[in-house]
Parts: structure tokens; sequence; C-alpha cells
């Protein structure tokens, strides 16, 4: 995380200001998070329709 921050101070040029350094990094940052969330979502949806199946193929008699 602090070095992505030293990357970008060195990638930005030196007449901008910090807050917009923090912006920049801020927005980097939440665009990082939301793929995640992405990412865990499709996760745990994909693993969920995974334990229904199953469920359903173990006691498919029980509840039919």
């Amino acid at each position: 995380m602090l070095q992505d921050a030293q990357t970008m101070k060195i990638l930005l040029p030196k007449s901008l200001p910090l807050s917009a350094l923090r912006n920049r990094f801020l927005r980097r940052e939440s665009l990082v998070h939301i793929r995640n969330a992405t990412v865990n979502l499709v996760i745990l949806t994909t693993y969920f329709l995974y334990w229904l199946t199953s469920f359903n193929v173990t006691y498919g008699r029980l509840v039919s």
C-alpha cells in the first residue's frame, strides 16, 4: 500500500497539489475495492449455487 503511494508520487508531476494526489490515489483504491467485492460476490454466488445443487441432489428425495 505504501509502495503504491510512493510510486504514484513519482509518477505525478510536482506541480499538482497534495489533495489532487490524494484524490487520485483514493479513486484508484476505491476501484480496487469495487473489483475485489465483485470477485468475492461471484465466488460466493458460485459456491452457494454449488451448495444448493449438492443439497438438492442429496436431500431431493426428502423434499419432493
